[in-house]
């Protein structure tokens, strides 16, 4: 089976649909995209500011 090419956009559309629910534990989203949490709450800020 071959491996699935994600895009970073997918990764961060991703990050954001995850974060955006209801009691979504952002802190435990970071370490699983295995980015900084600074990093993930910019992406959110981003979005939201859209």
């Amino acid at each position: 089976m071959p491996w699935r090419e994600v895009s970073v956009m997918d990764q961060r559309r991703e990050f954001v649909r995850l974060a955006m629910q209801e009691g979504a534990n952002r802190r435990e989203l970071c370490r699983r995209f295995n980015i900084h949490p600074d990093t993930g709450y910019k992406w959110l800020a981003r979005w939201q500011a859209d």
